[in-house]
């Protein structure tokens, strides 16, 4: 039995993502964050379901949806999960969840997460350089509460359901074959006719010719939660006496697509491999560009097919664009290595048929056929990634696709224990030495706190400072008594002015007698 796997969904996903708002999400917003077991080793051994997301937003901690995948030690995410955390785990979110950055001091309210450690963790966008912080706690008295569910898989209809799209799957083949976009509170019609698979080759004497109509799904798998949805199919082409064994994997997300590394077994025999997404008479109006075409239009005129070759240079980070009328997407992959003649294939042509001499299928009819061809691949193993990045009134340039696909979102884990602390303004207790908290919350937007303490009567001065040293703003001129206090800065200069956005710096000078306490530590204000 010899083996052609191929990725099943490895060229094109039209997603809508929704329109950016909330300073809380300017970290880009298509890719999921994906921890493994290895990247919160701090927590291995616990059951997930003690395990909880929170983010800090509008001086409130609010929980956010997760999802924990586990994985067999082969790699699958298809087996039985063992609910505790381990290396063959993934904890999946969405980055635009996240929000500020807070002090150790500030907790969530509930005792049983103060006896363990939480694990701060910064995500950072290198491209836009962005960033916010979602911390994951410990408690096993924090009931899931979540009703959010970012993504939904109907398995009696084959359908994945988001607010931003609909997806459904031939029922046979679990080809795709639907999509429907959320425009203005509504989907649009469908504007996918099928995904279209052609193998060419030849076995001895006799040439064959495959198409997706040719493929016999043996069994289909999938897991669902509230963050991705993940299927795979297994099945096989038969041709002149030899099963030619096909695996596909697909994750799919809120607004965001990905075909994870996958490796392609390729037959000897194979002559030509193509992939490609066949649109329907919907799809009339727009645009399709690679590298070699800054406009090919969707129209069903009788165009002759683009066979452009994609230059080697570029087979690492592959990308190609659709623009709608109010949506774009770029898809980025690498699949370097499979063959030297490298091919955009693209074909629109209402009348029907195929431009590479193959079988029509599906409508019988070409709007836009779209994907990779693939003349004379290398037999062996080879293995392929794909990542789908799409925006709702944003035209998408496929060279910034590409730095997204080559810089992805980086996070930096660090682990924070709670710390008792008294900073009400009326706090009975003296304190016993001076000192200075982190402000909070920190980044904030317009006003934050900064909260001090003296443990004996003092003259203090509290000053913010820009970067180059400049004063913005006295807060404190006075003589105090022993104690802890709060000030609060509502981002004014001294002349009552709004200050702009960026990162500043706040001191206090305390004396007392022959002693003085001088602290200085940094805040950052974000518009």
């Amino acid at each position: 039995m010899t083996k052609i796997k191929i990725p099943a969904l490895i060229i094109f996903l039209l997603i809508v993502l929704p329109p950016v708002h909330s300073i809380y999400a300017q970290i880009r917003t298509m890719e999921p964050v994906i921890l493994t077991g290895t990247d919160l080793s701090a927590i291995t051994g616990i059951p997930v379901d003690q395990v909880h997301l929170f983010v800090y937003k509008d001086s409130l901690w609010k929980e956010i949806p997760m999802q924990i995948d586990e994985r067999s030690i082969n790699g699958s995410l298809f087996e039985s999960d063992d609910e505790i955390w381990d290396d063959n785990d993934e904890l999946i979110f969405q980055p635009q969840d996240g929000g500020m950055s807070v002090s150790p001091e500030i907790w969530i309210n509930n005792d049983d997460s103060k006896n363990y450690s939480r694990l701060k963790m910064l995500l950072y966008d290198p491209v836009e350089n962005d960033s916010n912080v979602v911390y994951l706690y410990r408690s096993s008295t924090i009931g899931d509460t979540i009703s959010t569910t970012y993504i939904t898989y109907y398995s009696e209809n084959d359908e994945i359901f988001t607010t931003n799209y609909k997806m459904g799957f031939d029922s046979d083949k679990k080809f795709w074959d639907e999509l429907r976009i959320n425009e203005d509170g509504s989907y649009s019609n469908d504007l996918i006719d099928r995904q279209k698979t052609r193998i060419k080759g030849k076995i001895g004497f006799s040439s064959y010719s495959l198409t997706e109509n040719d493929y016999n799904l043996t069994d289909f798998f999938y897991k669902a939660g509230k963050i991705r949805v993940s299927i795979k199919t297994e099945g096989e082409f038969s041709v002149l006496g030899v099963s030619q064994q096909v695996t596909g994997i697909g994750q799919f997300y809120k607004s965001f697509f990905a075909a994870p590394d996958n490796e392609i077994d390729i037959h000897y025999s194979v002559s030509m491999l193509r992939n490609s997404i066949d649109l329907t008479a919907d799809a009339i109006g727009s645009i399709v560009s690679d590298e070699n075409n800054d406009s090919l239009s969707v129209d069903g005129s009788s165009d002759p097919v683009v066979n452009d070759d994609i230059s080697v240079s570029r087979t690492s980070n592959y990308w190609v664009k659709m623009k709608f009328s109010n949506s774009s997407l770029v898809t980025v992959g690498n699949f370097s290595g499979i063959s030297n003649t490298n091919k955009l294939y693209y074909y629109d042509n209402s009348s029907g048929g195929a431009g590479d001499e193959t079988s029509d299928t599906g409508d019988m009819v070409s709007y836009g056929d779209i994907g990779l061809m693939f003349d004379n691949p290398a037999s062996g193993s080879h293995n392929t990634i794909s990542k789908t990045y799409a925006g709702i009134d944003v035209d998408l340039s496929g060279l910034a696709c590409q730095l997204y696909f080559d810089n992805p979102l980086e996070t930096t884990i660090s682990s924070e224990t709670f710390v008792q602390t008294k900073i009400e303004e009326d706090a009975i207790f003296t304190p016993s030495s001076y000192n200075l908290l982190q402000n909070f919350p920190n980044p904030f937007n317009p006003s934050t706190s900064i909260i001090y303490s003296l443990p004996a009567k003092s003259k203090v001065d509290i000053k913010i400072f820009d970067l180059l040293g400049k004063e913005v703003v006295t807060l404190v001129n006075d003589n105090q008594e022993a104690k802890h206090y709060k000030v609060i800065w509502d981002a004014k200069d001294r002349f009552g002015n709004s200050v702009p956005s960026g990162m500043y710096l706040y001191r206090i000078v305390a004396k007392s007698g022959n002693k003085t306490f001088v602290k200085t530590r940094k805040l950052l204000l974000m518009r």
